[in-house]
């Protein structure tokens, strides 16, 4: 079982949604958007903890019920639903969660430009040789933020950070989707990635 969700992060400025998002919320998850101070950054943290427990909803949960405990490698799970694993991810304007019966990961990226000088940093030979034979920049741009949204899943998945070199990382079987918001009229482009 994999359950995930997206939201726009904005409908939280709205009072009642971000209220009625509050009081459905934990302890631990209300405390963690107490301690943020920009309005950006909470908004990410309510939207993902909104969308937590309408995934946990899907499966007879609540998130308010959740108690969280920090493992070792520093990923969150529940100590009174230790078989339910869940994923967080936030860019821009979008929000991601996903719960499964099984470690899961998640990212989700915001298609922007890209700064070429992070090729190396990022991607494995075979995955530059395949971008830099494209020609539409927005095609570049769109493939680097697949990859990198499926490296991130990864790494979350597996609770070890962005200390693993992320030009090594690759799985073919991670879940790619684009998604798309409006902002004044034009497209957000946004990558998720779930494994």
């Amino acid at each position: 079982m994999k359950v995930f969700s997206t939201t726009d992060i904005r409908k939280f400025r709205d009072d009642k949604v971000l209220n009625d998002a509050l009081l459905n919320a934990s302890p631990f998850r209300r405390q963690k958007y107490d301690t943020i101070k920009n309005e950006i950054g909470k908004l990410q943290v309510i939207a993902n903890t909104f969308l937590l427990n309408k995934c946990l909803n899907e499966i007879g949960l609540n998130e308010k019920d959740m108690e969280y405990i920090v493992e070792k490698n520093g990923k969150l799970k529940f100590a009174n639903a230790p078989d339910v694993h869940f994923n967080l991810s936030h860019s821009k304007n979008m929000s991601l969660a996903v719960v499964s019966d099984k470690p899961v990961g998640c990212d989700i990226q915001y298609v922007d430009k890209v700064d070429r000088k992070i090729f190396d940093a990022v991607l494995s030979d075979e995955e530059k040789k395949e971008i830099e034979s494209m020609t539409d920049e927005k095609k570049i741009c769109e493939r680097f933020y697949e990859l990198w949204a499926m490296k991130e899943a990864i790494i979350k998945k597996d609770g070890t950070g962005l200390r693993d070199n992320l030009a090594d990382v690759h799985d073919d079987n991670v879940y790619i989707e684009k998604k798309y918001l409006e902002n004044n009229g034009v497209a957000e482009k946004y990558i998720l990635a779930i494994v």
